[in-house]
């Protein structure tokens, strides 16, 4: 399976993940991912994210690395006790791909 072939595949993942907000006050937001794959994340979060803002996260993988790439905030997917958003990666670098790549499931 190709890179391209895997853009609309992510796994179901409860990871650490760090949403700095680059295009407002660089506050950090803190919550877990429900979803993760190389063509971005689905996260929830503790505090809200202004919509369509430019971001930066950090995702804390089960081995201990991490993946840190600019994010685009595509979707609030919804509020409740927290809020649930799809973040967009505009490009990864290659070990990042390959990270994220691992942890899917085989094709």
């Amino acid at each position: 399976m190709t890179v391209l072939e895997m853009r609309g595949v992510e796994v179901d993942l409860r990871l650490p993940i760090h949403v700095v907000d680059t295009e407002g006050d660089f506050s950090v937001c803190t919550g877990e991912t429900r979803g993760l794959g190389v063509h971005g994340v689905v996260a929830r979060l503790e505090q809200p994210l202004p919509c369509t803002c430019e971001t930066t996260v950090q995702v804390e993988l089960p081995d201990g690395t991490e993946v840190v790439a600019e994010a685009v905030v595509a979707q609030c997917l919804g509020k409740g006790d927290g809020w649930t958003y799809r973040l967009v990666f505009p490009r990864l670098e290659p070990g990042e791909v390959d990270a994220i790549t691992s942890l899917l499931p085989a094709a």
